[in-house]
């Protein structure tokens, strides 16, 4: 069941479908966690866990991270919003690269101009509107790349903003292997999660210790295992004989008996975490490289120390060696 602490929040109402089947992996995890007072929750995944939006559900083939879904039941941005717009009648150029954005003499967007194809012809497309969502790192990129009269210093960067209080995950991780076999390599890497880590703690005395107003951590994924493919090639670099390889794969102790645990702590916004532009690499297109500046905050230390020890008397409740 979905906690009370989360059903507040959730800004668009009742998840749209049902969850997806349970992994064995994240089934012990939650239990151990339950134990200790957590609530863990069905993990809501941009994967369909029923026929949803003339997408089919989801086979579980245990292949979604790093991985193109062959029967499009993951969601994403190329079955989802691409595919709508052009039945809409949207025109789709591939193989561009967006190098400026134009804007006229009172700072308006007119036209973009893009590299298009092998031989990097120069083009454009007049526009009386243009969205500029192409990540957090590329669209600071692409503004700061569309200088003109109007935009000096980049397009809308005139308090020097734009680039600046990038954030990114502190991964936390718990694990070991566990007796029995897992098997969580076989479906969705995780099926369960913990959200409590997520809410600011405003009470915490590390937190007034280090000066901070509050401390939080962020979503915590229960199971996930690495590939067959990671894992033999795990075996084969222990200095060894090649005959007991196979021997190895068959118990599996960093695989199929693999109990992993992993939290992606959310950053605090510095200004001092940014992209800019580097000032002499250029891609291959011939366009500046974004260039990244960051380091971690004392928040992100100190999460990750208080939810790394939490996570620990979790896998100890487990039964994780």
């Amino acid at each position: 069941a979905t906690p009370d602490f989360v059903l507040r929040h959730l800004p668009r109402g009742p998840y749209p479908m049902p969850p997806s089947p349970p992994m064995y992996a994240s089934l012990v995890w939650a239990e151990a966690a339950a134990a200790l007072g957590y609530q863990p929750m069905p993990f809501p995944m941009a994967a369909n866990s029923r026929f949803y939006d003339g997408r089919p559900a989801c086979t579980n083939c245990g292949y979604c991270s790093g991985h193109g879904c062959p029967i499009n039941a993951r969601g994403g941005a190329a079955v989802v919003f691409v595919h709508r717009a052009l039945q809409a009648g949207a025109k789709l150029v591939t193989r561009a690269c967006v190098t400026k954005i134009a804007t006229d003499d009172s700072g308006r967007a007119t036209h973009v101009e893009y590299l298009a194809g092998p031989e990097l012809r120069p083009e454009r497309i007049p526009a009386d509107v243009v969205i500029l969502a192409a990540s957090a790192i590329e669209s600071a990129r692409l503004a700061l790349l569309s200088r003109g009269p109007a935009h000096p210093s980049g397009l809308g960067n005139a308090s020097d903003r734009v680039g600046r209080t990038l954030c990114f995950h502190s991964s936390v991780f718990a694990g070991g292997t566990l007796p029995q076999r897992l098997h969580a390599h076989r479906g969705r890497s995780t099926s369960h999660c913990l959200l409590e880590p997520a809410i600011p703690d405003t009470q915490s005395r590390l937190a007034r210790w280090a000066g901070l107003p509050f401390v939080r951590g962020g979503v915590c994924e229960l199971g996930g295992a690495p590939y067959l493919l990671d894992e033999a090639l795990t075996y084969d670099s222990l200095p060894q004989p090649r005959s007991s390889h196979k021997d190895l794969m068959r118990s599996s102790a960093v695989r199929d008996r693999n109990l992993a645990l992993q939290m992606l702590g959310e950053d605090l916004p510095q200004l001092g975490n940014r992209v800019d532009l580097d000032p002499e690499i250029r891609d291959v297109y011939g366009v500046p490289v974004a260039r990244i500046s960051y380091s971690l905050h004392r928040h992100e230390k100190l999460a990750s120390w208080i939810w790394g020890r939490r996570m620990q008397k979790v896998a100890q409740a487990a039964g994780v060696e």
